[in-house]
């Protein structure tokens, strides 16, 4: 999403929230609510209202004297705090939305707070079937492949971790394409930046927004008459 709302307003992302470590378990567990870590990143990424509000929406507490406190990010309270206040996550998440000035929409993909189908009437959020339907078809279409290696040095750090980068294969590639998915290559990995201190949470090599997107933006300029021939 950080690299495709520098092409369209017409991205909606739909967030995973079985998020249970750190700051977003706390929350989700003290205050009832579906894990709201991944939506505030989401809505941090899209924002475009108060730089000041963009950034407290992603501050984390510093304290020695508060475990619970401590790393807590304040967008994840926020979301808690608007839950509240409106009776309902989904108007929580709206709401910070507009504050924000996204551009775009987030919707969560399930407002139900745990990972397990217990209740029969389990379903998707409002709206996020609706965006899925709305690229057309019956199922997976495209996986979009890395094809350009990370360096050694990156390779080396991960695997010290116990982390190793699979390099894409012809054997691969075949099976992805057996079944009725086509593979795309493309360069979408951030190989630049290096490793990155993070709050308990460990590193992995990841995407290069601006790289992935216009991979992304590319996939789908070869689709568009593919599907007009459809049509």
């Amino acid at each position: 999403m950080a690299g495709l709302h520098a092409h369209t307003d017409d991205i909606t992302g739909i967030i995973a929230v079985t998020d249970s470590g750190r700051s977003t378990g706390k929350v989700r567990i003290a205050l009832d609510v579906p894990a709201p870590g991944d939506i505030r990143n989401a809505i941090a990424i899209l924002a475009e209202g108060d730089p000041v509000l963009r950034r407290l929406f992603s501050h984390r507490f510093e304290t020695d004297k508060s475990t619970e406190l401590n790393g807590m990010a304040f967008g994840n309270l926020f979301l808690a705090a608007l839950a509240q206040q409106e009776g309902s996550f989904l108007r929580a998440v709206e709401e910070a939305a507009r504050l924000l000035s996204i551009r775009g929409k987030v919707l969560p993909v399930t407002l139900y707070k745990r990972i397990f189908l217990r209740d029969a009437d389990v379903k998707a959020a409002e709206g996020t079937c609706e965006a899925i339907d709305y690229l057309g078809g019956s199922g997976l279409d495209v996986a979009l492949l890395n094809d350009d290696p990370p360096p050694s040095h990156l390779r080396d750090h991960h695997a010290e971790q116990g982390m190793r980068y699979l390099d894409p294969t012809a054997a691969e590639f075949a099976r992805i394409e057996a079944l009725g998915v086509r593979v795309a290559a493309a360069p979408v990995i951030d190989k630049w930046s290096g490793p990155r201190e993070l709050w308990k949470k460990q590193d992995t090599i990841r995407h290069d927004a601006t790289r992935l997107s216009d991979a992304l933006m590319k996939l789908m300029a070869e689709q568009r008459p593919r599907l007009r021939a459809i049509q």
